[in-house]
């Protein structure tokens, strides 16, 4: 617990040290064109939004720690789900030159809420990995999220907590890790309190493919 915390901190102040810098040089500098303003501005919306989904994930994690989670549910049209969660996370996609896509129907008892919570996390850590696209593919009682990335560079289970300890190397590429298990552990616990699981369903040098299955 006291190196989780060590780690959000780190986490937190690496973007809000560069948020006051940008809010200072957007304050300092009175000879910006509208176009610098605006890369700016982005700049700044674009860390306030790191610390937003940082905060998010801690709340949610927290939340599913105690847990404090009560379901409600009902039959779920998973395909409509997969595809709002697509356009809720299109401009993220778009930023990082992803393609981001949704294939198949299927229908499952969930809680919408909670579920969508779920696949959110699990688009995002794919987004983060992703070369070129990423493929939500949906079935019944399942949503399977595949990425083109260099895979998991270990097992499920002990990526999947709220702490990974050593950062990431894969395919000579360095990750810093810190919380970013939070996605994953969300997914695997919001999974279980549905009776089902998270489930790896395939993993290499040409990407990983995760399943959010219900009973």
């Amino acid at each position: 617990r006291e190196a989780f915390t060590a780690t959000l901190v780190h986490d937190l102040k690496t973007p809000l040290i560069a948020f006051g810098h940008l809010l200072s040089a957007f304050k300092q500098d009175q000879q910006l064109d509208p176009e610098q303003r605006r890369a700016l501005l982005d700049r700044i919306l674009q860390e306030n939004q790191h610390n937003l989904s940082l905060v998010q994930k801690m709340v949610e994690a927290h939340r599913l720690e105690r847990g404090e989670i009560e379901l409600h549910p009902r039959p779920c049209d998973l395909g409509s789900l997969a595809r709002r969660v697509a356009e809720r996370m299109g401009s993220l996609a778009q930023e990082r030159g992803i393609d981001l896509r949704v294939e198949g129907e299927g229908w499952g008892n969930a809680d919408e809420a909670e579920l969508e919570r779920a696949l959110v996390n699990l688009v995002d850590n794919a987004l983060r990995y992703a070369r070129h696209a990423v493929v939500l593919t949906v079935s019944p009682r399942q949503i399977q999220v595949q990425d083109d990335g260099p895979g998991l560079p270990a097992p499920l289970e002990e990526l999947a907590q709220p702490y990974v300890t050593q950062p990431i190397h894969i395919a000579g590429h360095h990750y810093p890790t810190g919380s970013g298990g939070l996605g994953l552990y969300i997914a695997k616990r919001i999974l279980q309190a549905h009776g089902g699981e998270l489930r790896l369903v395939e993993t290499g040098s040409q990407g990983a493919t995760l399943a959010l299955v219900l009973r």
